[in-house]
């Protein structure tokens, strides 16, 4: 017969110690599951508060502010927009902030032109000989300015180049093929173009010689440039140095056009402007560049003095922009509401109890405490109370918002902010200068709340989220404390338990070896 050691046999040391720290780690999960509570708690608070400083942002630009403390600002930007529309499709109409209502009418006879002449081989050869015979550059004098080049060769390609080089010229050059010369060679001209318009600003002047070394006045800067081979020159303005350069004889190639004033008939009268480009009212600027001459059915000019007649220029305000402003600032105020609204609610969360089910339950939405309803009170009331504006004689007067097309709404236990933008767009024409004082004064007050919760430094939110910051760096200290136990104990108890089951094993051994001298006697026979 065997012998059995009650309770020796297999032993599973590992899986002994695992179901032992499962029990203890359970201690350390209410250390997560506040860690992970706060940290959830924290995203919410920065998404909301990410939200609420794009409201400001969003607030000040109903001024024409970047931000709160912005000097540069212009109001008119948003409030004096103005568009601007012709009656004829080839004059293009620009408008600045604050630029001037009306219509206005006129004729146009000419566009400003810039000059462009040419140098054939020949031509160019006679200029840079004599340039040659003096120090080897060319000069090219065009309004306030004089610059001196020294092209790397005579031929027409290197000339063009060099112009082009000069960052400031005044002017552009091109090498034009023209045909072929006998020897099958392309035949070129060089083709030099005044970069701007006008009598005065679109001429130019070429001598041979750097001509500024000569001129009885001195320039106000001389630039050089040893990579363009050239030497800039400024003078206090173009009246003197057009004086001064009276006495040079420049070199003439082939005019193809001379510098020309735009001509336009206004009020019976002729007006020059030396650009196409003409501000005909402060801040809205007539674009006549693209007219061409008008003509019948048969080609014919329909007008021997004039390329067209009849232009009429509307300016009118564009009250789609400060709308626009308007909307932006409803829109982010609900993106702002949404988020709070969210963030309420309840949710729906998981427990796992010790018996191993799961148990559902309800769980308060992150931003339904306190933190959350002082923000959702503080942005209803600002829209709420409407505007407050002192008037001269020191009286207050409040308006309702509603009357501009804002109004607050609340379903069930969600806000949002409507805007009626006919409504809004009727009191604009109505009293644009009144509906810019409310809006202005109404996105100031949302701005300074909105500041005043998010503010990078000493924000209500930016407080509340450092504090949770510090939460959770104060688990994460207590969460490593718990780990760095954890390792200690589950270390013991692996020694612990492996020692037991050595101890265990050598009793098998015994075991085994009493069973086998038992068998080896014979007590049967």
């Amino acid at each position: 017969m065997g012998i059995a050691l009650s309770g020796i046999g297999g032993f599973d040391t590992q899986n002994i110690v695992k179901q032992l720290m499962y029990l203890e780690r359970k201690s350390g999960s209410s250390l997560y599951d506040k860690k992970n509570a706060i940290e959830t708690t924290v995203k919410s608070y920065q998404s909301l508060n990410s939200q609420i400083a794009a409201l400001t942002t969003n607030a000040w630009s109903v001024y024409g502010k970047e931000y709160k403390l912005d000097q540069t600002y212009d109001s008119a930007v948003v409030w004096g927009a103005a568009q601007g529309k012709a009656n004829n499709s080839q004059v293009q109409i620009s408008t600045e902030a604050g630029a001037s209502i009306g219509s206005v009418e006129f004729d146009v006879k000419s566009l400003a032109q810039s000059k462009q002449v040419t140098f054939d081989a020949a031509q160019l050869s006679s200029l840079m000989s004599d340039a040659a015979g003096k120090d080897g550059y060319i000069s090219i004098a065009v309004g306030d300015r004089v610059t001196a080049i020294n092209p790397a060769s005579n031929s027409i390609q290197d000339v063009a180049q060099a112009i082009n080089s000069v960052k400031d010229s005044g002017v552009a050059a091109a090498a034009i093929r023209v045909g072929d010369n006998p020897d099958g060679t392309g035949k070129y001209v060089l083709q030099i173009t005044g970069k701007e318009t006008g009598t005065t600003q679109g001429d130019f002047k070429i001598f041979a010689g750097d001509i500024s070394k000569n001129l009885a006045i001195q320039p106000t800067s001389a630039t050089p440039d040893a990579a363009s081979r050239s030497i800039s020159y400024k003078f206090a303005d173009a009246a003197t140095m057009r004086s001064a350069i009276a006495s040079e004889v420049p070199t003439e190639g082939r005019l193809v056009r001379a510098s020309a004033d735009a001509v336009i008939s206004l009020y019976g009268e002729d007006h020059s402007y030396s650009s196409n480009n003409i501000e005909l009212m402060d801040k809205v600027k007539v674009d006549i560049s693209a007219v061409k001459q008008e003509t019948k059915a048969d080609g014919s000019p329909v007008y021997l003095d004039y390329l067209t007649k009849g232009v009429r220029v509307d300016v009118i305000r564009d009250d789609s922009v400060a709308s626009e402003k308007v909307e932006s600032l409803i829109d982010s105020v609900n993106k702002v509401f949404n988020l709070l609204s969210n963030g309420m609610k309840s949710v729906e969360k998981t427990r796992q109890e010790d018996d191993g089910t799961t148990t559902r339950y309800k769980a308060p939405g992150v931003l339904s405490n306190s933190v959350g309803r002082q923000i959702q009170d503080q942005l209803s009331s600002v829209i709420s109370g409407g505007v407050s504006i002192a008037g001269e004689n020191g009286a207050v007067q409040t308006y309702s918002l509603a009357d501009y097309g804002i109004d607050l709404k609340l379903n069930g236990s969600e806000l949002s902010l409507s805007f009626d933008k006919a409504k809004f767009g009727e009191m604009m024409k109505a009293d644009p200068n009144k509906t810019e004082t409310i809006m202005t004064a109404f996105a100031e007050k949302i701005a300074d709340t909105a500041s005043g919760i998010s503010d990078s430094t000493d924000g209500m939110l930016t407080q509340v989220i450092k504090t949770s910051e510090t939460e959770t760096s104060y688990y994460d200290e207590r969460i490593n404390e718990f780990e760095d136990r954890m390792v200690t104990r589950q270390a013991n108890l692996q020694r612990q338990y492996s020692a037991l089951e050595t101890l265990l094993a050598s009793y098998s051994q015994k075991q085994s070896w009493l069973t086998s001298q038992l068998a080896s006697l014979n007590f049967g026979k």
